[in-house]
């Protein structure tokens, strides 16, 4: 994308090595794009390519889905801590600011993310080719959001009702050669680690309402934002 010697935007050839790589790269772009729009500069709907909109659908959605591996696999191990399954800072009973530390440890994946497009998406002027790119990678981000976790919910809700309860990991303990056989209190310490399971899918399952949700609210507030902008244009013209 680049000016023209009458300052409007004009498209420039458009190859993979030249797409953003990562959220932050669309990020940028979505900047770029509100300020020149801002600016009154008139941006083509072929700088929107269907490459670059997919990319743009892929890298929100590519961060989502870590981001929520992440938060599950976290949730594991604080639900753990607190019920005195494994030591968080050498300790089995965490104090009440160790706990607060790993639940915002916990929760850091998903929702700074989140606030990163809300810090940078609220204070944007989203009209026409910002508007889509930031509807790309919003939904991007939502939808693997949304699908991840029904997909772990699903899953894990299979593993721990059908194949984890305590008679099948006695089963499976007792098909292993007796040299790698663990003793009766690692196999206590494997079911109350499995029972963990559950909970961790729900609070998922809150902590991706709660992404949603900012990313609504950030999209909501650049509209907001634009509306303002455009009332004082009209003012002062």
């Amino acid at each position: 994308m680049a000016r023209d010697k009458d300052g409007a935007i004009v498209t420039t050839t458009t190859n993979s090595k030249n797409l953003p790589k990562g959220l932050l790269q669309v990020l940028s772009d979505i900047e770029q794009y509100s300020v020149a729009e801002k600016e009154g500069s008139s941006i083509p709907e072929e700088v929107l390519t269907t490459e670059k909109m997919r990319t743009y659908w892929i890298e929100g959605g590519r961060v989502s889905a870590f981001s929520s591996v992440a938060t599950f696999i976290l949730s594991l191990f604080m639900f753990a801590a607190h019920d005195g399954i494994i030591p968080v800072f050498g300790s089995y009973s965490p104090s009440t600011f160790e706990r607060v530390f790993i639940l915002l440890f916990t929760v850091s994946s998903s929702l700074v993310t989140s606030l990163l497009v809300f810090a940078i998406l609220r204070k944007t002027y989203c009209k026409n080719i910002t508007r889509k790119a930031i509807y790309a990678v919003t939904f991007g981000m939502a939808s693997v959001i949304v699908l991840s976790t029904i997909v772990m919910f699903i899953v894990v809700h299979i593993l721990y009702f059908n194949f984890l309860t305590p008679d099948h990991i006695l089963r499976m303990i007792w098909k292993l050669p007796e040299f790698l056989r663990p003793g009766y209190k690692t196999y206590l310490w494997m079911t109350k680690f499995i029972e963990q399971l559950i909970p961790s899918v729900y609070f998922l399952t809150i902590v991706s309402l709660f992404s949603i949700l900012i990313l609504a609210l950030s999209v909501v507030m650049g509209k907001i934002k634009t509306n303002r902008i455009d009332k004082y244009k009209k003012i002062w013209q």
